[in-house]
């Protein structure tokens, strides 16, 4: 239970980061590498703690991304889809502006929105099942990542995760 919290709540951040401009995935993230803390043996890399990230790519790591029943699978999937959803939607588009949406709860909601499409995405870093106390009235959403329509009203989000939803424009 406690590597599947892990899992969402990593592909959670990725979500959100993947949902503002100029975000993307970094060299391992897509296949859960871990930090590298072999920097701190070279004098010239030491003193400086961004090395942390910035480890050799696992390859052995990378091989499991095929097999969905691996923690690395299970992440490389998961943001795959997040990264085709945002590549299919024009309101991810960095000229977007993001706002807020308020929640009376706390939880991270931005929204966007072009003349064709809203977008509002619900991140639940918490570890309890939350509600998005919303209550938008243009019409039912559908939920990017299930296909699933529903009013986003009140929406429950359960913890460490995320849902994404988008309204056409007519």
């Amino acid at each position: 239970e406690g590597v599947s919290r892990g899992i969402r709540y990593d592909v959670t951040l990725h979500a959100l980061l993947l949902s503002l401009p100029e975000f993307g995935t970094s060299s391992g993230d897509e296949v859960g590498q871990l930090n590298d803390y072999t920097y701190k043996a070279d004098i010239s890399k030491a003193s400086d703690p961004r090395w942390l990230h910035n480890g050799r790519f696992n390859w052995a790591l990378a091989r499991n991304r095929a097999d969905a029943e691996t923690i690395q699978g299970r992440i490389f999937n998961s943001l795959e889809q997040l990264e085709s959803i945002r590549a299919s939607h024009p309101v991810f588009a960095p000229e977007v502006p993001a706002h807020t949406v308020e929640t009376w709860e706390r939880l991270s909601l931005p929204g966007k929105e072009t003349s064709e499409e809203k977008l509002i995405c619900i991140y639940n870093f918490s570890d309890q099942d939350k509600v998005a106390w919303i209550n938008e009235q243009d019409g039912t959403y559908t939920d990017l990542l299930t296909g699933v329509q529903r009013d986003a009203q009140a929406v429950e989000i359960p913890a460490s995760d995320y849902l994404a939803y988008a309204l056409r424009n007519n």
